[in-house]
């Protein structure tokens, strides 16, 4: 009897260890308020604690896709987009994003204020459980496995008791679903190492958010004014222009 008991432990020791040292790398399909189109993201994660977001890398300077008449330029480099997060540095995420094509470094921090619900479903092979939660003026529901115990998920979310699978935001966005779904994933029991070394200008992200925001009022005043140009070259036509008043980005300014 008393053998049993130490060998049950010992399963439950074993079991708890290999599932506490998980690390691997997952491939996210995502699209964002300011994506037309479905992409690719990459998370790498260690058992350290430590996570790599990184999505619109491009070879080269500029990408543009196109589909019927929908059209996005999407300004990066081979670095990319990045988001990067050290448990031990608490609420602080590292992160490397573009505006109008200049890459900025920043710090940010973020404090998901999960509500874990008892709903369930199977997504792939993995049991998930359901969370919701708001951030900079969107309500996401996640789904989030604790069959792989991580923290961590895609793009800045984290802080649920196992990775989360997928995320969606609620309708009623300027360009449809906000969403990220995990679509494979590659786990190992090895630690990698993973870094954020950037040599870009470090920023606040305020500045960047101003950026964006100066951005997006200049294009808008571009459209109204090749608007214009057509209507006073064709009598009669008319051509109106509905613009928010705030740039459609995934974490809102108002």
């Amino acid at each position: 009897m008393i053998n049993l008991f130490i060998s049950i432990i010992t399963l439950l020791s074993t079991f708890t260890s290999e599932n506490s040292h998980t690390s691997g790398v997952a491939v996210y399909s995502y699209k964002m308020a300011e994506d037309l189109f479905e992409q690719e993201a990459t998370l790498i994660f260690s058992t350290n604690g430590i996570s790599k977001y990184t999505y619109k890398q491009i070879d080269g300077y500029e990408l543009k896709l196109e589909e019927g008449f929908k059209t996005q330029k999407i300004k990066s480099d081979q670095k990319g987009y990045v988001i990067y997060r050290d448990k031990k540095n608490g609420l602080k995420i590292n992160e490397r994003a573009f505006c109008n094509g200049v890459p900025y470094l920043m710090d940010d921090n973020i404090n998901f204020n999960w509500s874990i619900k008892k709903d369930k479903k199977e997504i792939g092979k993995y049991i998930c459980q359901k969370a919701t939660t708001k951030h900079r003026g969107r309500d996401y529901t996640a789904w989030f496995t604790s069959e792989i115990p991580v923290d961590i998920g895609p793009w800045k979310f984290h802080g649920l008791p196992g990775l989360i699978v997928e995320v969606r935001a609620n309708k009623g966005d300027v360009n449809g679903d906000i969403y990220f779904k995990l679509n494979t994933i590659q786990l190992t029991k090895e630690a990698k190492p993973i870094g954020f070394n950037y040599t870009d200008t470090k920023n606040s992200y305020s500045t960047f958010r101003q950026c964006q925001l100066d951005l997006f009022n200049e294009n808008t005043k571009e459209l109204q004014a090749k608007a214009a140009a057509l209507m006073a070259q064709n009598p009669g036509l008319e051509i109106e222009i509905e613009s928010p008043p705030f740039p459609p980005y995934t974490e809102n300014f108002n």
